[in-house]
């Protein structure tokens, strides 16, 4: 699929799409509107849904035998910042077989991928037995609203999905979820000369981030998950204090918990908040969550699964299910009832970075085995 693959994810990094992380930039549009086009032309009937103002979802489907019954493929369209990047953020540059630029590898790689292996089943001319609806969605990096939006709309019976995240060409069926919150000590400010008067909320803050430190942080990575590893539990932030000669009023943490699939974030939140509140009543809070996101808690006996497991294995790839340390839109849907794994070309390792690039063979391996995978899910019972 290599005619086809290069050009479309060349194409897919040359059109800028970053996250405005809650600003009113329509940051998906102009790439929206490509991918739309794009699958128009390879035959699929093809719907632009708008999640936020100027940033819409694309649906793109192909009907099949079974039209009760819908496979999902879905990617994300948006990008992290490019602050930083020490090339071309969205030249599309290829050197030694690599494409170079900002979501190269997350995910455009992935969305490169299924929309290849469409085009390939559309070229084809054969009728998929099962309807396969293409889902490029918004939001994905800041708080995943377009794969909310989705969930919200359709009204399909989905019997399974394949989220594109870069996978390394693994199946991936369970993954960490995330809880990020802040805690926020408070205490009274006086003049450094005289800091007897005040309450050090620095101070206060600092016997608490020995307590995640040396208890919390432990406990959480004594929980372990066989495929995704340990929870953990990470202060990321800190700021406080207004002067150089006062003693601080308020001190603030930001602090990351990673979910384990069987984990519920708001018992998880719960108990550090009680943890870090006892014995401070009144000079520290715990805030409720700013991110709650579930784990993927899969089933590597699912249909999609085994589909999938069965078209790696055609293609020439591992077949075995494996876990990931990180977040996808597959645990919403998981949660939502949908049988879901996640699979790309690419590693996370080479996501976000300043020099972000792909492998396009990876990329064409990971078209070819989606492809196969239109054509095998549903033809036999599930």
């Amino acid at each position: 699929m290599r005619p086809i693959v290069e050009p479309l994810l060349r194409e897919l990094v040359r059109i800028p799409s970053v996250n405005p992380r809650g600003g009113s930039a329509a940051a998906e549009e102009e790439l929206a509107s490509f991918v739309a086009d794009w699958m128009r032309r390879a035959g699929c009937d093809v719907v632009v849904d708008e999640v936020l103002p100027g940033r819409p979802n694309v649906l793109a489907r192909i009907e099949g035998t079974d039209r009760s019954r819908v496979l999902l493929l879905e990617g994300h369209m948006d990008t992290v910042e490019v602050d930083g990047m020490t090339v071309a953020p969205f030249g599309g540059e290829v050197r030694s077989g690599r494409l170079y630029g900002r979501g190269s590898t997350d995910a455009k790689g992935s969305l490169a991928a299924f929309m290849a292996a469409m085009a390939d089943l559309r070229t084809s001319g054969s009728t998929p037995p099962v309807t396969i609806m293409l889902a490029a969605v918004v939001d994905e990096e800041h708080h995943y609203r377009g794969v909310t939006h989705l969930l919200a709309t359709n009204h399909e019976t989905v019997s399974g999905a394949i989220v594109g995240e870069p996978t390394e060409l693994r199946m991936v069926v369970a993954h960490k979820g995330c809880l990020r919150f802040q805690v926020r000590a408070i205490g009274r400010s006086a003049h450094s000369s005289e800091p007897w008067t005040g309450d050090n909320a620095i101070e206060a803050m600092a016997d608490a981030v020995i307590q995640i430190r040396d208890v919390l942080g432990p406990q959480a990575q004594r929980l372990q998950d066989p495929l995704v590893g340990p929870a953990t539990l990470t202060v990321t932030l800190i700021s406080g204090g207004s002067g150089v000669n006062l003693v601080p009023e308020t001190c603030t943490i930001h602090i990351d918990r990673r979910i384990l699939p069987g984990e519920e974030p708001e018992l998880v939140w719960a108990e550090i908040k009680s943890a870090l509140e006892a014995g401070r009543s009144g000079r520290l809070e715990v805030m409720a969550p700013d991110l709650v996101d579930a784990a993927l808690d899969g089933d590597a006996a699912s249909g999609i699964a085994r589909a999938m497991a069965a078209s790696l294995l055609a293609t020439g790839l591992a077949a075995e299910a494996v876990g990931a340390p990180y977040g996808t839109d597959a645990s919403k849907l998981a949660r939502a009832g949908i049988p879901s794994v996640v699979f790309g070309p690419g590693s996370i390792r080479d996501a976000h970075r300043p020099d972000e690039s792909i492998d396009l063979q990876e990329v064409e391996r990971a078209a070819s085995a989606v492809a196969d995978v239109l054509r095998r899910f549903g033809a036999e019972p599930q």
